[in-house]
């Protein structure tokens, strides 16, 4: 017996011009970068369309654009550890794992992501990883624009000079790891005013884990491997 499939429909509105060109391009960037990989922990694209008309019942009308996606039913892994606590690190690594896989896939494509966060990490039917949102993907190696999320930004993002892209995925991929195991992000923004975040661009880890620590004394009990793991990526 045959099932039907079920999509996810990601529909962008065309209201106002100054916008269009923004959200244009992230379209395209998403299509490209969608349609370039093939991995079972990246979002599938389906369909597309860069420009239709939604109609609707009092016969009125507006331009949309849309993308048919794989169906993640199951949320995304902030979710999940907001709700339920810290994962331990033999479950962490499994996410982690997939997670790697598919930046990995992505950077063999030539592509990097940008924008790698804990609520672009979508849990399929079967609890397994999906990258999402591919909008600010780029092939372009060497970046200057400050792009992506605050909260998962590396140092080199914000010094509006040259940066290599590929670095800054593996970045977001240690915050990721991060918050998976301590429940706690690693800084609050990508800022010289936040305390934290200035230990990670001094790389003085030693105070930062005495800092977390305090913060919350259970994560004490982290290995050594992860920590070496997580100072790695993310300096």
């Amino acid at each position: 017996m045959k099932t039907k499939s079920k999509y996810a429909l990601k529909i962008m509105k065309w209201e106002k011009k100054q916008n269009r060109a923004s959200m244009s391009e992230m379209l395209k960037n998403e299509i490209r970068a969608l349609s370039a990989a093939s991995h079972p922990n990246i979002l599938k694209l389906h369909d597309y369309s860069i420009r239709e008309v939604a109609l609707f019942d009092d016969l009125s009308s507006i331009d949309v654009s849309f993308l048919a996606l794989e169906y993640a039913s199951n949320h995304d892994l902030s979710s999940y550890v907001y709700h339920c606590g810290r994962f331990p690190e033999q479950v962490a690594r499994f996410y982690f794992t997939q997670l790697v896989d598919a930046i990995g896939h992505l950077f063999s494509k030539a592509y990097s992501h940008r924008d790698v966060k804990l609520e672009n990490c979508l849990l399929d039917a079967d609890f397994n990883l999906k990258l999402a949102d591919f909008g600010l993907s780029t092939k372009v190696k060497t970046c200057y624009k400050c792009v992506g999320t605050y909260e998962y930004m590396a140092p080199e993002v914000l010094k509006q000079a040259d940066y290599n892209t590929v670095p800054v995925d593996i970045f977001a991929v240690g915050v990721v790891l991060f918050y998976m195991t301590t429940g706690l992000m690693p800084f609050s923004r990508a800022s010289k005013a936040d305390a934290y975040y200035n230990k990670v661009i001094e790389g003085d880890w030693e105070t930062l884990w005495a800092m977390y620590y305090s913060d919350d004394p259970s994560i004490s009990d982290l290995s050594n491997d992860l920590k070496d793991l997580l100072e790695q990526m993310m300096s």
